[in-house]
Order: C-alpha cells, then sequence, then structure tokens
C-alpha cells in the first residue's frame, strides 16, 4: 500500500502545477458594479502547485505563461494571482477590476505531510 501512495504522488508531481485564467463574457446583460462602468468579464485566476514539507517549491504553476510549470520556483502567491486577473483585464481593456476577491488553501497529502499542495484563487470583475 505505502508503493501505491508513493507512485501517486511522484505521478502526480510530474503532472502537476499550473496556472491558469478564465475569462466569463457572457454576463446575460447583468451589470457588476453600481456606478455605470461597462462590464466586460468576469475574471478568475488560478495558481497551484506542490511544495517539499510545506516550504520548498518542487512544481508549481507559471504565472507568465497560461498552463505552465515552473520547477523549484515559489509562484503560489496571491500577488501571482493578482497580477495574472490584473495582465488579463487589461488585454481585454478594462480600465479597472472590481470586488478582487482571493483565496488561498494548502493541504498535506497522504505521504506523512512531506508533501504540500498549495492552491492560490483570485477572481475579481473587469470594467470599463
Amino acid at each position: 500500500m505505502k508503493n501505491y501512495w508513493l507512485i501517486c504522488s511522484l505521478a502526480g508531481l510530474l503532472l502537476a502545477g499550473c496556472s491558469s485564467v478564465h475569462v466569463v463574457r457572457d454576463l446575460n446583460g447583468q451589470q457588476l458594479t453600481t456606478t455605470g462602468e461597462t462590464p466586460i468579464a468576469h475574471l478568475n485566476g488560478d495558481i497551484y502547485g506542490y511544495y517539499l514539507f510545506g516550504l520548498w517549491p518542487l512544481v508549481t504553476g507559471d504565472p507568465e505563461h497560461t498552463n505552465g510549470t515552473a520547477w523549484f520556483t515559489d509562484t503560489v502567491t496571491v500577488k501571482a494571482a493578482v497580477d495574472m486577473v490584473t495582465k488579463e483585464g487589461k488585454e481585454l481593456g478594462a480600465t479597472k477590476i472590481t470586488d478582487l476577491y482571493s483565496r488561498s488553501d494548502s493541504t498535506g497529502l497522504q505521504t506523512l505531510f512531506t508533501v504540500w499542495y498549495y492552491d492560490v484563487q483570485v477572481s475579481g470583475n473587469a470594467v470599463k
């Protein structure tokens, strides 16, 4: 049974570490603010990765390249996720990101807590 968990953990590390920004443009005619700005999209950025003992990054998402992987680089941060979301908003023509919200989570995997999964998500509304 120990070998099973070890193999699963190693396979997960080889396939893991991702960053992405999801863009939702179809807002069904709803306004995103009460101040009259023109809504462009709702944005959600996500970066996750795996850390040794919760301290040292092994494989993480690359915030500079969507769906990219970074090795041994601490990229699972709120700052990196905010940068991804605001950059995407700017590329869509937004002049402002409203209702910016972030969430961080970490979990020790079933490897005696030697490998930790970290995840940061940031969402906001792009308006102009």
